[in-house]
């Protein structure tokens, strides 16, 4: 603690109060995922080939975006989509 009684960092905080902190972190809203990670997530679990709506679908049910997914998630995902082939071709990861 400095003088004043000010803390200057929390790995200088009681244990109590990292733990308390810990635990409001962990129970914060998580952020939206750039579309991106939200496609190639969705893709990763999936058990085969899905189309761009489907995509979409699971993006939006799962939670991966909550604000911000526009009116048509789906041209979202097929624009996304057509953008990363045209740019990485072989690396993408549709």
């Amino acid at each position: 603690m400095e003088a004043g009684g000010h803390f200057t960092s929390v790995g200088k905080l009681p244990l109590i109060c990292r733990i308390v902190i810990c635990v409001e972190r962990s129970n914060a809203v998580p952020k939206d995922i750039p579309w991106k990670r939200a496609i190639e997530q969705v893709l990763r679990e999936a058990k085969g080939p899905m189309h761009y709506k489907d995509i979409a679908e699971k993006i939006v049910s799962d939670g991966l975006r909550t604000e911000r997914i526009g009116a048509t998630p789906a041209a979202t995902v097929s624009a996304r989509l057509t953008t990363s082939v045209k740019n990485e071709g072989a690396h993408s990861p549709s």
